[in-house]
């Protein structure tokens, strides 16, 4: 899923993926968890550059903002942002669940398929 945030009259492509994540997690340690977002606003700020690293990834594009341009792209758009991690965070829970049924899927035994007579 991609989102766009509205920053000086550009439209920025926001992707929380499996990359962002990932990277946000070797950043902040390996119990970090987006679920569990804190007070410490300066996680925004990698989220959001990951995020539009991603978005820019999707599109096929070069990511034109450094990590020094994150605070500022908060400061015009920060509750826009936050609005998208619900989004993310649902969809990411709607995944796995699918991979759940799915997984309990595979587990069953197969079912015997009845066939017409005369039919291969």
């Amino acid at each position: 899923m991609i989102r766009f945030l509205n920053y000086e009259g550009k439209k920025l492509p926001v992707r929380l993926s499996y990359f962002a994540m990932a990277q946000l997690q070797a950043e902040q340690g390996a119990k970090y968890n987006i679920e569990n977002l804190t007070d410490d606003y300066s996680v925004y700020e990698s989220l959001l550059f990951y995020s539009l690293e991603s978005g820019y990834m999707y599109q096929k594009k070069p990511m034109p903002y450094t990590r020094d341009q994150m605070c500022e792209i908060l400061e015009e758009c920060f509750f826009e942002f936050l609005s998208y991690i619900p989004e993310f965070l649902s969809t990411q829970k709607v995944n796995k669940e699918q991979i759940k049924e799915n997984q309990e899927v595979v587990g069953e035994p197969k079912k015997e398929i009845k066939r017409r007579p005369g039919s291969a």
